[in-house]
């Protein structure tokens, strides 16, 4: 032993407050044992003192290691993991997408029912437009068909007036050499 001084006992150290009672209770077990030894008088005191010190700033260290990992451990449990919070981002993204799809897919179907009814209304244009044509058509070809006939009788007319003519142009040339030649 050195020095005059008896061992101090140890006692519980503020480090081990917080941790589970189990723990508590071992470490305060390993506590009393540890201050039983150190009462004890042998050779070997000062040695298994120190030894023991080893230990318990080991346990110190290991239970400060637990107690970090305790509390790593609450708080992972509390809040939600960046993978977690990747996945929701990433649905939301998707949500989003989707109701932005959904919302284009519904204006593209207004627009296709918008141009189907414009194509009926166009169809139903070009019906009448053809049948106006049709008539007008057949309107027209009457007319000219007419005005053929018209013409033909014309011609006819014509033909017949210029055959008189030639013929009283005829008889007047026969006429004028007539009173010519007397």
């Amino acid at each position: 032993m050195r020095g005059n001084k008896p061992p101090q006992p140890l006692q519980e150290d503020a480090i081990f407050k917080g941790l589970d009672p189990a723990v508590q209770e071992f470490l305060n077990w390993k506590i009393k044992k540890m201050n039983e030894v150190m009462n004890h008088k042998s050779k070997s005191f000062q040695e298994i003192i120190e030894n023991k010190l080893m230990e318990i700033q080991t346990l110190k260290a290991t239970l400060a290691k637990l107690k970090s990992d305790q509390e790593q451990a609450a708080r992972a449990r509390d809040s939600p993991s960046l993978e977690l919070k990747a996945l929701k981002t990433e649905l939301l993204r998707h949500k989003s997408k989707n109701e932005m799809l959904q919302k284009e897919s519904a204006e593209a179907s207004a627009l296709v029912k918008k141009h189907k009814k414009d194509c009926e209304k166009s169809d139903k244009k070009v019906l009448e437009l053809k049948a106006m044509y049709a008539e007008q058509k057949d309107k027209y070809e009457k007319q000219l068909s007419e005005q053929a006939n018209a013409q033909a009788k014309r011609v006819d007319e014509l033909k017949k007036l210029n055959k008189a003519l030639k013929e009283d142009l005829s008889l007047q040339s026969r006429d004028w050499e007539k009173n010519k030649n007397s």
